[in-house]
């Protein structure tokens, strides 16, 4: 049961990655742009 709580998922080359929970929506939202940044260096 997830409430209150908010999972991104980033689109890293043809598949999702889900993110653990957050208690956040701002949490989220940075660990997706970390995902993002980190794939876009690799």
């Amino acid at each position: 049961m997830l409430r209150n709580r908010y999972v991104a998922f980033v689109l890293v080359g043809n598949a999702f990655r889900q993110s653990p929970p957050f208690t956040l929506p701002e949490a989220a939202q940075r660990w997706a742009m970390q995902v993002r940044h980190e794939n876009e260096i690799s």
